[in-house]
C-alpha cells in the first residue's frame, strides 16, 4: 500500500494523538561541501540510499540535505521508503511523501528538507531499507535539483542510482546526508 505525506517538520503521534518523542532510526551526518545533481528535468535520475534501521519501530520522517539551482526551478519530487531486495531498492513503495521544488532554498550549503509520512512505516531493528528520491518533472527546467553528499563513503549503507525511466541500479561510493526519524 502506498502512503502519501507532507515536507515539513513534524512530531510522532501516539496512541490516542498523544505527542511522542522522535528518536533517530538512521544517520549520515558526515558532509564534506559535495553536491549532486539530482534533476535538471533531462537527467531524470532516480537517487536512493539504503539504511540499516536502528529500532523496530514506526518511521515517521526523514530529512536530507539539498537545495535547488536557482528560483526557476520548479516541479515535485517524491521521497518514498522501499524495502531492500537484494541489495537494491524494491522499486514498491512503502510510503511516499511529495515535495515542491519553491519549498527548498537556493543556498549552498543546502539546508534539511524535512519529509513527514502521513501514517508511520513499520521497520525492525537491524533490516535494511531504502530512502528512494525521484524526479516527477517533465521537460527540461533552467536548473537543476541538487542533493548533499559524502564522497569518502564511511556510511554502512549503499547509494544507488539509475539514469533510466525504469531502475537499473548503479552503485557509487558515496553517500546521502540524511536523518531517519521515528517512533518505539
Amino acid at each position: 500500500m502506498q502512503r502519501k505525506g507532507t515536507c515539513e517538520i513534524g512530531i510522532g503521534i501516539g496512541a490516542g494523538n498523544v505527542i511522542v518523542p522522535e528518536i533517530v532510526f538512521a544517520q549520515n551526518l558526515t558532509y564534506n561541501a559535495n553536491n549532486y545533481l539530482i534533476d535538471d528535468g533531462n537527467i531524470d535520475r532516480i537517487t536512493a540510499q539504503s539504511f540499516p534501521s536502528g529500532q523496530t519501530g514506526n518511521i515517521t520522517s526523514a530529512s536530507l540535505r539539498m537545495h535547488r539551482g536557482s528560483a526557476l526551478l520548479t516541479g515535485d519530487w517524491q521521497l518514498s521508503i522501499q524495502a531492500d531486495a537484494s541489495g537494491s531498492p524494491s522499486n514498491v513503495d512503502i510510503a511516499v511523501v511529495t515535495l515542491d521544488a519553491t519549498a527548498l532554498g537556493i543556498t549552498t550549503p543546502a539546508s534539511f528538507a524535512n519529509f513527514v509520512f502521513d501514517v508511520p512505516v513499520a521497520v525492525t531493528s537491524s533490516t535494511y531499507y531504502w530512502l528512494h528520491f525521484r524526479s516527477l518533472l517533465d521537460g527540461a527546467t533552467s536548473s537543476g535539483l541538487y542533493i548533499n553528499y559524502n564522497s569518502t563513503d564511511v556510511y554502512a549503507g549503499v547509494y544507488k542510482y539509475s539514469t533510466s525511466g525504469i531502475p537499473t541500479w548503479l552503485t557509487a561510493a558515496v553517500d546521502l546526508e540524511f536523518t531517519v526519524y521515528g517512533t518505539i
